[in-house]
């Protein structure tokens, strides 16, 4: 007889263990975030990946690539998060700054073609696994 699936304390079942293949994938779309954001906003990859406080550029920049690997890369805020090296918290805020500062319209449009170009580089990475 099956053994039931242990549930945590919230009462909902246990998630199953993460497939390997998934996760190679999420960091690599992360990484990809992170260079187009790097192209972007003048920052380097190193600064955007850094584990330490920034100045608001970097800051911006590091936003602006968890916004995508979020949005256009369609990953879960904890992949995001394990793809940056930050907490689910910090991926949800970088996220609301994006959103918020596409009221501007310029940089609405920027970002949307940001989202295309990364959008493209997701359909090629899919086609690339066969997915």
């Amino acid at each position: 007889m099956p053994q039931p699936r242990a549930t945590p304390r919230n009462g909902r079942p246990a998630a199953p263990p993460p497939d390997p293949a998934r996760r190679r994938r999420g960091r690599l779309q992360c990484r990809v975030s992170v260079e187009i954001a790097a192209a972007f906003t003048g920052v380097s990859s190193l600064e955007i990946l850094s584990a330490h406080r920034s100045g608001s550029a970097v800051s911006r920049a590091r936003h602006l690539a968890m916004y995508l690997a979020h949005v256009a890369f369609q990953l879960r805020y904890a992949q995001v998060a394990e793809g940056f090296g930050r907490d689910r918290k910090s991926i949800v805020y970088a996220v609301e700054r994006i959103e918020d500062a596409r009221d501007d319209e310029v940089f609405d449009r920027q970002l949307t073609q940001l989202e295309r170009l990364a959008g493209s580089c997701r359909q090629l990475s899919s086609e690339d696994d066969g997915a």
